[in-house]
């Protein structure tokens, strides 16, 4: 994101960053960025292969030209490739994927493909923090995804499954994320879901408060 949105012109800047030109939080859907971790097969060890940018529907042909001109800039000519730095974690370099048969984990169809069941690689963060002493905590945490389903204009979830650990192999329990704080300081609730629709549902899936952010990222099963 930060990569982008130093190289992107003023027309892009909130589609890319998510914030309008005076720090407020954009009204408006835009770009999430997405790990792709090699997760859900025998012998998956979650080692990222790539990343995606999933764009909003009914973006303007403008629109979207703001974000990939921001992307062609942002790649050295010399070496194809973008520098990525996070901090003091380091940084990687990456490339478009471009090859005729990339990786599984790189097919856009792996992660858009309809399904009725989707299991989560990112944990889901939670919008609001539980009410105190709740009796049942798993119970109020699929409510809250159910909610996000319906906000976003999915069916009504048959069935959520409530864990601190992935259905699928290769992913890290939740407690292992960074951990995503509200504006007061308190930690977010991050937990791994599994949801099952009556109905085949298309994707990218991606649910929750850090949904631009990476978190919360379905994968269909």
């Amino acid at each position: 994101r930060g990569a982008l949105l130093s190289h992107a012109d003023d027309s892009g800047k909130e589609l890319i960053s998510g914030h309008r030109h005076d720090g407020t939080p954009s009204e408006r859907p835009h770009v999430a960025y997405l790990p792709l971790p090699f997760a859900g097969y025998e012998h998956a060890d979650g080692h990222l292969l790539g990343f995606a940018l999933a764009l909003p529907r009914g973006l303007s042909r403008t629109e979207e030209d703001s974000v990939w001109g921001a992307l062609a800039n942002a790649i050295d000519s010399d070496t194809d490739t973008m520098r990525l730095v996070a901090g003091s974690s380091g940084g990687c370099d990456v490339t478009v994927e471009e090859r005729p048969a990339p990786p599984v984990t790189l097919q856009t169809n792996t992660w858009c493909r309809s399904s009725r069941a989707w299991a989560t690689v990112t944990p889901v963060v939670l919008d609001r923090l539980p009410p105190r002493r709740h009796q049942d905590l798993d119970r109020w945490a699929a409510e809250q995804i159910a909610e996000s389903c319906q906000k976003q204009g999915l069916p009504a979830p048959a069935s959520i499954r409530i864990s601190g650990f992935s259905s699928l192999q290769g992913v890290p329990p939740a407690r292992e994320f960074p951990c995503l704080k509200r504006k007061d300081g308190l930690r977010r609730w991050h937990t791994h879901a599994r949801i099952e629709f009556r109905e085949s549902v298309a994707g990218p899936l991606i649910l929750g408060a850090g949904r631009f952010r990476g978190y919360g990222l379905f994968k269909p099963v």
